[in-house]
């Protein structure tokens, strides 16, 4: 059965609760796949007396789930009023509904979801209008806190002139293979064995991932998205151009780039070749790296994984844990 058969349609009188700030918070997760799966076990494990998970969101029912927790009908999870929505849904037009109606409850909410939250800037706006709080730092790198390191140097009054890093961990697994030897579909066909990539692989292969976590850095970085962002595929060429970037010494790197300039902000992703030493060049498998340069010529290096269940989750319950900690006035776990 289609989950978006089952969402239901927001209208004047559809209405939630806002329940005041207690412990343990009352969450609901959207999705329990390989992220939303992650999630839900650092829930149960690392937030104790912290947050209560009350119902979820799957595409059908599976033996050994709890009955009456695990739900197919959206109305259903939202109807238990949670004060917290944890959304790891893949990007889609069900994902956008559901953000839609996690705004309109009134709800907290932490989003893993890169490509909605980059196309809905008006979210991120509603939310602050409304007083909800809106965190979605697993959708750039992983576990590197670039979002956070971006409105930490802003908050210190200091501007940033580029940014520029390898943010999508499955293209560079796959670059990686492919320097090995691999074709390209062993490659992906790896990715996917490991969790690192999505049964369809397009959005990180042709740089669409890549350019939706560039659209939110150069939100948090410059107060704008770009105006457009450029993109080069890893395609069937691609392998060719490793062999030739490795006889010079080099890997060839998928690099989103970022620069505020008189003419607007200038973005791209393309596939260039970087030379040892070089830490985008440097960053292997899974792993991301960002480099941040701001005035007076100080730069910021963040490196860590960028992709797979481990990595998303961990900055997922980063920022629950946060949520806990603006609304109940201390850090989780106290």
């Amino acid at each position: 059965m289609s989950l978006s058969l089952l969402v239901p349609t927001p209208t004047a009188s559809t209405v939630y609760p806002r329940v005041l700030p207690e412990r343990p918070m009352r969450a609901v997760l959207l999705g329990c796949g390989t992220v939303g799966g992650g999630v839900l076990d650092g829930l149960r494990n690392g937030f104790p007396g912290d947050v209560t998970v009350e119902a979820v969101l799957v595409s059908r029912h599976r033996r050994g789930r709890a009955p009456g927790r695990f739900f197919t009908e959206a109305d259903s999870v939202f109807a238990t009023g949670p004060r917290l929505v944890i959304d790891c849904l893949p990007d889609g037009e069900l994902a956008e509904r559901l953000l839609e109606l996690a705004l309109q409850s009134g709800a907290d909410i932490v989003s893993a979801n890169k490509a909605v939250i980059a196309r809905r800037p008006d979210f991120a706006a509603r939310a602050r209008e409304r007083g909800q709080i809106l965190r979605y730092s697993a959708a750039v790198g992983g576990e590197l806190p670039v979002l956070e390191t971006i409105s930490r140097i802003r908050g210190e009054g200091r501007a940033i002139l580029s940014v520029a890093g390898v943010v999508n961990g499955t293209s560079n697994f796959v670059l990686d293979r492919l320097a090995e030897g691999a074709s390209l579909d062993t490659a992906i066909r790896a990715a996917q064995a490991l969790g690192f990539a999505e049964s369809d692989p397009s959005a990180d292969l042709e740089g669409r991932d890549a350019a939706a976590k560039l659209t939110l850095i150069a939100r948090a970085a410059f107060g704008a998205d770009p105006d457009c962002v450029s993109l080069e595929a890893i395609d069937a060429e691609t392998q060719e151009r490793v062999r030739e970037a490795a006889a010079c010494g080099y890997r060839l790197r998928q690099v989103a780039t970022l620069k505020a300039g008189a003419n607007g902000i200038e973005a791209s992703i393309a596939l260039t070749p970087r030379a040892p030493g070089d830490p985008l060049g440097d960053v292997r498998d899974e792993e991301n790296a960002v480099r941040i340069s701001c005035e007076r010529g100080d730069t910021i290096l963040l490196t860590g994984r960028g992709a797979g269940r481990d990595a998303t989750a961990h900055s997922v319950l980063s920022d629950i844990g946060a949520v806990i900690e603006a609304r109940c006035g201390q850090r989780f776990g106290q």
